[in-house]
């Protein structure tokens, strides 16, 4: 069928929650290392963006490296609510790195490049997550309200794939 009948079950991680985990004592490290990284990437002028890849390699590592303790009275309700979405116990390592890959996605050229074009610092760009059970697809897509090649308000621009999307959304 071309329309299904049903939402596929999902549940979001909220925009502060990489702030917060990324602030506790024991991600400090990070979060300085963090704090540097961005704050070169964003003084970088045009002619040196070839140095940007080695920078946004290291944000993204960065935030690949920080901790979910699950002791952490925040973590456990991820953890509760990871459990109760389906996932055991023996998956929430996999799932925890997907989570940081969704924050650390960022600082991939793709995006750092189209912050730069429009003026946005990376410092000011807040993540939410979205966990959705997967359904299979012919195609994917992905439709911005403002062209992102132009700035122009007046033009959609849309791009789209055959299969899961892994091509849009993905590292490039």
């Amino acid at each position: 069928p071309l329309f299904r009948s049903s939402i596929p079950e999902s549940f979001s991680i909220p925009f502060n929650a990489f702030d917060y985990f990324i602030n506790l004592p024991q991600n400090s490290q990070n979060n300085a290392n963090l704090q540097k990284s961005t704050s070169q990437l964003d003084t970088l002028s045009e002619n040196e963006i070839s140095k940007s890849t080695e920078l946004l390699n290291f944000c993204s590592s960065i935030i690949l490296n920080i901790e979910l303790p699950e002791d952490d009275d925040y973590c456990k309700q991820l953890i509760s609510r990871l459990k109760q979405f389906g996932l055991n116990e023996k998956e929430l390592p996999e799932a925890f790195i997907s989570i940081k890959r969704v924050w650390a996605s960022k600082f991939n050229e793709r995006a750092y490049i189209s912050c730069r074009k429009i003026g946005i610092k990376l410092d000011q760009i807040s993540m939410a997550v979205l966990c959705q059970k997967i359904i299979e697809a012919e195609y994917a897509f992905v439709i911005h309200t403002k062209n992102p090649s132009n700035n122009d308000k007046n033009e959609m621009y849309c791009e789209a794939v055959y299969g899961m999307g892994e091509s849009l959304v993905g590292e490039s």
